[in-house]
């Protein structure tokens, strides 16, 4: 049986499409219009870092309008697909409610998700917002964290 720190290795051990790294060359460069138009072709190939960073681009209005539910949106898409960075900064979001409605609930569930990778920034910040929460609630998170869990690593375990 596999194991989640395997299925987590097994995902970043994915080489990202060519578009990916084109992409992150222009951005290096200070071409953030090519940029975002290489990542959203390998976002289109199922590239979880390439829509990690147009949510990024979004959220810190580099080379586009700042906004944070357009983030949020780009982040939902790469934290789908497992990307613990994304989950930990959609967690973020919705703690803060920027671009989306403050809700600890679907915070908690992607903290859980991206800890379970071990990040300890995910685990720190799920125990923090585990004291503004109610146990029924808590509760509400963990079981639709399992669920999401169960979808997103279905080919891996």
């Amino acid at each position: 049986m596999l194991t989640m720190s395997h299925v987590f290795k097994t995902l970043l051990d994915q080489n990202p499409p060519d578009e990916y790294h084109k992409g992150l060359a222009a951005y290096k460069q200070g071409d953030y219009e090519t940029a975002q138009c290489k990542w959203k072709a390998a976002a289109e190939d199922d590239c979880a870092e390439a829509n990690n960073m147009i949510g990024l681009m979004y959220y810190c209005g580099t080379g586009v309008e700042k906004d944070y539910y357009k983030s949020a949106q780009w982040w939902e898409q790469a934290a789908v697909q497992g990307h613990t960075n994304a989950q930990i900064n959609l967690a973020t979001l919705y703690i803060e409610a920027r671009g989306v409605d403050q809700d600890y609930v679907q915070a908690y569930l992607w903290l859980s998700l991206a800890a379970d990778s071990g990040d300890t920034v995910a685990e720190g910040l799920k125990e923090e917002i585990s004291e503004k929460m109610d146990q029924a609630s808590i509760k509400i998170a963990t079981k639709f964290a399992t669920i999401l869990r169960k979808t997103i690593y279905a080919d891996y375990c």
